[in-house]
């Protein structure tokens, strides 16, 4: 499917040729060093625009990067005004919160100190590239077999005003607290209790409510960072068929029991009104 920002730049291409500009679009091609065939699939929306020829692009016919990215401003811009620096402003877009500065993030939100001693990064594709993104570390099992204890998760943060529309039901999420960093999946109750439920996948943890004026931020799940397995079959999926499996096997024995508790004791009830 062809991305919002390749429709906007085409857009722009066409104006530059409407306005005698460029006189062919061959000679676009030319001039940002892209094949015309390259170019051509994207005139036709059958590729996206990539990174590289967007700044190619805005360098030498001053498309405006910002219009192209979120819909904001002219499609051109005035050679004399400050040209976006695709570097600085898009390439490091990611914010990496590791284990060992989890602990005081959520007390130090908006930390100027903070934010700039944590690594960021940058990932391929334009999705990554607008509004404000972050990577934090997996901890512990409750999650699996979604995600494992060293797993990291991009997450785009969820507004605070539009927390009660837009958090759903299922959908994996940080939760960020004055103490803790919770990993799971949530349970809108916002409208009517103030509350979200926060569900572990792994059922040997229990879901448990927290009120929304104890949560600083909310991240919605959108990529997972995990080691690569060269096994056929995940080991990890394996493992947790496996306990899996006993988990169901020690909860039918559990009932057997205590069926047969039942049983016994009905037995030595009905033996003793007989005597």
């Amino acid at each position: 499917m062809c991305h919002i920002v390749t429709s906007r730049f085409v857009d722009c291409v066409n104006q530059l040729k409407d306005q005698s500009v460029i006189s062919s679009y061959r000679s676009f091609a030319q001039s940002v060093d892209v094949s015309p065939q390259s170019l051509n699939e994207i005139l036709k929306k059958k590729r996206n625009v990539s990174v590289d020829l967007i700044a190619q692009s805005a360098e030498r016919y001053h498309i405006n990067v910002q219009y192209l990215y979120t819909g904001i401003g002219e499609p051109f811009i005035n050679p004399n005004q400050e040209v976006i620096d695709l570097d600085s402003e898009l390439s490091s877009s990611i914010t990496y919160v590791p284990i060992a500065a989890q602990a005081g993030y959520g007390g130090q939100i908006h930390n100027a100190v903070m934010e700039k001693d944590l690594p960021t990064f940058s990932l391929p594709g334009y999705e990554h590239k607008m509004g404000e993104h972050c990577c934090f570390d997996i901890a512990g099992d409750s999650m699996e077999p979604s995600l494992f204890s060293g797993d990291k998760v991009v997450c785009s943060l969820v507004d605070q005003d539009s927390w009660q529309a837009k958090i759903k039901d299922g959908l994996v999420y940080i939760i960020v607290t004055e103490d803790s960093i919770y990993a799971k999946r949530v349970c809108n109750d916002i409208k009517l209790n103030h509350t979200l439920e926060l569900l572990s996948d792994n059922t040997y943890y229990k879901p448990f409510s927290l009120a929304i004026s104890e949560i600083k931020e909310i991240w919605q799940v959108e990529l997972t960072i995990s080691m690569f397995n060269a096994s056929p079959k995940s080991i990890k999926t394996g493992v947790y068929d496996q306990v899996e499996g006993l988990k169901t096997m020690l909860a039918s024995q559990t009932e057997t029991i205590q069926t047969l508790n039942m049983t016994i004791e009905r037995l030595c009830k009905s033996s003793r009104s007989r005597n």
